[in-house]
């Protein structure tokens, strides 16, 4: 076979080189599976301030129609704050919308914050993926024979090597987007539900045929 030929070129090649240390065929995948939970958890994050703004959206649009803002004294995570303001600026609707106007706003950006880690760790996390494969694709390069070689295009080894691999490892920014674009829709969704359940499974069950006609007109 032609890996039983590997002494021909494996005396060329350095010992260090084939006495070094190269991943198992399961150590890439599960040491990426650990380091996944960092843009996982941001992911989450970014769900979860998308939800407080999209409430402190709500909150502040409901104040303008009521005009008035005495439901903000009420909110717990509020409550010790207006405590601590002098009773005239506490009972201030002015003070309330500003109030409201800052938090939509840290909490917009703290998502984009999130979002940006999310994307910076799933970068880093690729380019730990991509090396591990080449590690591995190195190592069982070095275990066939001189024949093998031989009979194969140099460029399509290095092609394997180099740019399967990017190819390969790229498709995780793919899976960081997906669980963002899902504890996004969570978010949007438990905002509805949170508005009106009804109108939220009304609309849940009408969309699909909506769609469906659109794309058959």
């Amino acid at each position: 076979s032609l890996s039983s030929e590997a002494s021909p070129i494996t005396m060329t090649v350095p010992w260090a080189l084939r006495k070094a240390r190269t991943p198992s065929r399961t150590t890439g995948w599960s040491s990426t599976k650990k380091t996944f939970t960092l843009p996982g958890a941001l992911a989450l994050g970014v769900g979860f301030f998308e939800a407080v703004s999209l409430w402190l959206l709500v909150s502040l649009t409901r104040g303008m129609v009521e005009m008035s803002f005495g439901f903000v004294r009420e909110l717990r995570f509020l409550r010790l704050l207006f405590e601590l303001l002098p009773p005239r600026f506490a009972s201030s609707n002015s003070v309330m919308f500003m109030v409201l106007v800052a938090l939509i706003f840290l909490a917009f950006l703290f998502k984009n914050v999130m979002q940006y880690g999310a994307s910076l760790s799933a970068a880093r996390l690729v380019r730990r993926f991509g090396n591990n494969m080449r590690k591995l694709l190195l190592g069982r390069y070095m275990e066939f024979g001189k024949l093998y070689f031989d009979r194969t295009n140099a460029g399509y080894l290095h092609s394997v090597l180099m740019n399967f691999t990017d190819k390969v490892a790229a498709k995780l920014i793919d899976m960081q987007l997906f669980f963002t674009c899902f504890f996004t829709l969570a978010a949007y969704l438990g905002m509805m539900c949170y508005i009106s359940w009804k109108l939220t499974l009304c609309g849940l069950l009408v969309f699909p045929l909506i769609n469906f006609c659109q794309i058959r007109l």
